[in-house]
């Protein structure tokens, strides 16, 4: 039992799932995130893995029963509590057929901050006792701030259309569907990525190594589609360069009707480097 702030006291569950091969490719699906390796096998075994890759936002997604456990009790304190952000690292790979577990870390599992009210969850995500992914959700009467971006970083933008049964399926899969605006971010980065294996005749594999995502609004499904506009903006600060791997700052920004969503930063790896990204845009040549 964890005292979570005064007269609050909690005992975060421990989370289990096991997705299925199918369930794993309609994820890649209902997000829009068109990466091979999520659902062609035969890609996958290209590249000596055992099966399709699951979607790296389905182990912040699926244990995030954790959090909400705690968003429910602070909630009785203070019914404006909400998620205000959540951090994700991938230390791991992730298949089909995984048991996977998730809980709170062990120091410190959940964190009270008396001054700003912000609530830290620490989670993890195991594979047979080994780390897959480490997930900090925090929960806040805040909303966030989104600070400008410079236009002349923005390297890529789309609509993408999304509908009920996008969110129902992806729900039905993690349990959860609040995230489903921050699972769909990391398919624009492969798009990107395909933009330019178009443009160039080049053949790179975007991998997304972790991402920060803010969550500003709620997503509105007043409909049976709604759109969601994407723009992804690079972040130079965040580029690493080494042998013929490169690891990539952008930040994407998924607004509805003018409305900002979620705002995400991501940091993915790129087999094969780009020597300047700026040249290897189509619309620059």
């Amino acid at each position: 039992m964890i005292n979570l702030l005064k007269g609050l006291e909690a005992t975060p569950p421990i989370v289990r799932r096991t997705v299925k091969r199918e369930d794993a490719i309609a994820l890649a699906r209902v997000t829009k995130d068109r990466n091979a390796v999520h659902h062609d096998p035969e890609v996958a075994a290209r590249l000596n893995l055992r099966d399709v890759l699951v979607i790296g936002t389905y182990l912040s997604t699926a244990g995030s029963q954790i959090p909400h456990y705690i968003l429910n009790l602070l909630r009785g304190k203070n019914p404006l509590y909400n998620f205000l952000d959540q951090e994700v690292t991938w230390e791991g790979k992730t298949f089909p057929g995984d048991e996977i577990s998730w809980r709170c870390e062990d120091n410190p599992g959940i964190v009270y901050d008396r001054t700003t009210g912000i609530v830290t969850v620490n989670t993890i995500a195991e594979v047979e006792n080994a780390t897959r992914a480490r997930i900090v959700t925090r929960l806040s009467v805040q909303r966030p701030i989104v600070e400008p971006v410079e236009d002349k970083r923005l390297v890529y933008e789309e609509e993408i259309e999304i509908n009920q049964n996008d969110t129902r399926e992806y729900k039905r899969i993690t349990g959860e569907s609040e995230f489903f605006t921050a699972a769909i971010i990391p398919g624009s980065l492969v798009a990107y990525t395909e933009k330019l294996n178009q443009s160039q005749g080049t053949n790179y594999i975007a991998l997304n190594a972790g991402m920060t995502s803010r969550f500003v609004e709620p997503l509105r499904m007043t409909g049976d589609t709604e759109t969601l506009e994407i723009k992804v903006y690079e972040n130079p600060a965040r580029h690493r360069i080494k042998n013929r791997t490169a690891a990539y700052g952008f930040r994407t920004i998924a607004s509805q009707q003018g409305r900002i969503v979620v705002d995400t930063e991501i940091q993915g790896f790129i087999k094969g480097h780009f020597d300047n990204l700026y040249a290897l845009r189509p619309d620059t040549k």
